[in-house]
């Protein structure tokens, strides 16, 4: 069973066509939709779900979620938020078995033309000063979001991700809209193996759907006009972490360059 889903085509077109039954929990007063499908982990069938977007064509295989935001104030009908969950590994894999999914998911990614993403807020530093560490949250004494170890073209040894405590998170960019690729590990414990449970999900955000929500309220009806000013507030967070970074020895990646704002050069 094929699932085939265009980035920025129409909500209805895609719910009307998919050969997967679609349910929707719409509120008029709230002016927002959820559509969505869901099968347990342990179907013997799942869908294949084909991400279209751009020139590139990203396939998933064994689908168990899909979910559709849709908000009918902005989004004016279009596929702008799809979040998919995957079934991922067997519960209480072992380091190699998930690392091993995560990587060729990861792979796939890459193979359609995604790109690592580093938020503006982040410092660049490429995945291999990953070595120079054990920990893959903290930097100095604070917690970055794209750390190095989650540079998608570098793999993580055994000992760097079992010492990840519960999140992972890769981020990707193309053409304007953005993918995090996100990794829950629920494990034992006491479990001296290293066995632990997975849940594998890739959320996918037009660039309106990604800034919108760097903001709240009232704020969000002026995201174009207050995101310049927020940037150069991240820009001056991410030069305080490089800099840093340069005087502990750490390499930065001056070639990262942040990817164009459509909404910013209309």
């Amino acid at each position: 069973m094929k699932v085939d889903i265009a980035l920025g085509g129409s909500v209805n077109g895609f719910i009307k066509s998919s050969p997967v039954e679609i349910s929707s929990d719409c509120s008029e007063r709230l002016q927002l939709c959820f559509h969505e499908f869901d099968f347990p982990s342990s179907a013997k069938s799942l869908p294949t779900v084909s991400v279209h977007h751009g020139l590139g064509v990203l396939s998933l295989d064994h689908v168990v979620g899909l979910n559709i935001f849709e908000n009918f104030e902005w989004m004016e009908g279009e596929l702008k938020s799809v979040d998919l969950t995957l079934r991922g590994v067997p519960s209480r894999s072992d380091v190699p078995v998930a690392k091993g999914f995560a990587y060729s998911v990861i792979q796939k990614i890459l193979d359609a033309g995604w790109t690592r993403y580093i938020p503006t807020y982040d410092p660049r530093i490429p995945g291999g000063e990953s070595k120079k560490t054990l920990r893959c949250e903290k930097l100095f004494t604070q917690n970055i979001s794209s750390h190095p170890c989650f540079d998608p073209v570098y793999e993580m040894s055994d000992e760097q991700w079992w010492n990840v405590s519960m999140f992972y998170y890769w981020r990707f960019y193309k053409d304007g809209s953005y993918l995090t690729l996100k990794a829950w590990r629920s494990r034992g414990e006491k479990d001296p193996v290293r066995h632990a449970s997975y849940l594998f999900t890739l959320e996918f955000e037009s660039e309106q759907k990604f800034w919108l929500s760097s903001f709240e309220g009232k704020d969000r009806l002026k995201w174009k006009e207050l995101l310049p000013a927020l940037l150069e507030k991240y820009q001056a967070s991410r030069k305080k972490l490089e800099d840093e970074a340069e005087r502990a020895g750490i390499a930065i990646d001056r070639t990262y360059q942040d990817p164009p704002i459509a909404a910013l050069q209309q």
